[in-house]
């Protein structure tokens, strides 16, 4: 069984002979993503335009993640497509967000597009 506690992984044992006293404390993962940043966090871009948003992911004591796992999506694929992660491009004449996921939590971006 594993209880989230504060920040700290509560690990308690369970069977004949564990000691359920005293439960095993586990520091958080070193690279545990806390916080996203998706810049700019306003694009205006014309039909055909594309550009590149950077998501930073930050970790404990705002330390950034290098290589942190996140999901890129777009709310309009009608506005704006994503050509690969990071790049969109402008489709149509509207706006969309641009959202960027990890580990449930989620950073925008939006992209108007004149």
């Amino acid at each position: 069984m594993r209880r989230i506690l504060g920040g700290w992984l509560l690990l308690l044992p369970f069977g004949s002979g564990c000691d359920i006293e005293r439960p095993l404390r586990v520091v958080d993962a070193p690279r545990a993503v806390l916080q996203l940043r998706v810049a700019p966090d306003t694009l205006r871009l014309a039909v055909g335009d594309s550009a590149r948003l950077r998501v930073t992911a930050l970790g404990r004591g705002d330390r950034e993640i290098g290589e942190a796992s996140v999901v890129w999506g777009v709310g309009n694929p009608a506005v704006v497509q994503l050509l690969r992660p990071g790049v969109v491009r402008a489709v149509a004449l509207g706006q969309s967000e641009v959202l960027v996921a990890s580990g449930g939590l989620v950073a925008t971006a939006l992209v108007e597009v004149r």
